[in-house]
């Protein structure tokens, strides 16, 4: 009878306790899977800025500009687990450019679902399928993309909708991890500059790899990425040397405070380019720039 009266309350207790509203997040980096586990909340502030050293040619060769310039860019990102295997994201661009005055505005911001179709455990692997869609989301003023000469404001968001669909795969080796991207991204046709509703920039193929270090609570991190920009259309004629090349190579170092608490320190190094025609700011051409700059990240 005395056993019996220890284990009921004990088993009650256990029945009376609420379960966890998150799924576990691995404290390690290295240990973590391409989607954000079932209900957790991740808010990161990217804030990165450089001084114009050229526009690129259509050759892919840098000319120099006769004034300098700084460009400031700020992100602001969130995820959302908001299943086992599924996470919702959303970015939000907003750019800033010193020239002989000041000029502000949002860039392109978007929004997707990013899905983990397969994963393992210790090593962790992970493949995800993502698909989003993105657009300008605030006015600006108009001037064709490119025309950076002093009289002429600059273009800060593409004015054209697109969709995209890519597959990521992700793999720890030991405290390594390395990553790879690759997708497609679709533009419609939209406001480019003066231009409403004639202008159809081309699709663009997308690839990015990661190599990716922990040691404690130290993570260094290096991301080359490639982008093939495809030809595009005016009033329905193709524009002659309109597609081109992008070659960026971005690395970061942080700090892992704890789970939930992440800062650290990125360059963006715009390697290669191309005046593809009529691309905005937010998609990194004509203006050649190396960007340095930091990043905070919040886990609830």
């Amino acid at each position: 009878m005395l056993a019996l009266m220890l284990v009921v309350p004990v088993s009650a207790a256990a029945q009376a306790q609420p379960k966890r509203s998150r799924a576990p997040l691995s404290a390690l980096e290295v240990e973590r899977g391409l989607v954000l586990p079932k209900g957790w909340v991740e808010i990161e502030v990217v804030h990165a800025s450089g001084k114009v050293r050229g526009e690129w040619t259509s050759t892919g060769t840098v000319e120099p500009v006769d004034a300098e310039w700084t460009q400031h860019r700020q992100v602001l990102r969130t995820r959302f687990g908001v299943a086992p295997r599924l996470e919702a994201f959303a970015f939000l661009p907003i750019h800033q450019a010193h020239t002989d005055g000041f000029q502000a505005a949002v860039g392109d911001a978007g929004a997707g679902v990013r899905w983990e179709v397969f994963s393992t455990d210790l090593p962790t692997t992970s493949l995800a399928i993502e698909s989003g869609f993105s657009g300008a989301s605030g006015p600006e003023p108009r001037a064709l993309p490119g025309r950076y000469e002093r009289e002429n404001p600059l273009t800060f968001n593409g004015g054209t909708p697109s969709v995209w669909l890519a597959m990521a795969l992700r793999r720890q080796v030991g405290p390594l991890v390395v990553g790879l991207r690759a997708g497609r991204r679709v533009l419609f046709p939209g406001v480019v500059g003066h231009s409403v509703g004639e202008m159809d920039l081309g699709d663009q193929w997308r690839a990015s790899g990661t190599v990716l270090l922990q040691g404690g609570p130290l993570v260094l991190a290096a991301s080359p990425s490639w982008v093939f920009r495809g030809q595009t259309r005016f009033r329905g004629q193709a524009v002659p040397d309109s597609e081109g090349h992008d070659v960026r190579l971005l690395m970061r170092a942080e700090v892992h405070v704890s789970r939930g608490f992440e800062v650290g320190f990125l360059s963006d190094l715009h390697l290669r380019g191309e005046d593809a025609m009529l691309y905005p700011i937010d998609d990194g051409t004509p203006p050649a720039v190396h960007r340095f700059g930091g990043l905070v990240r919040v886990r609830l």
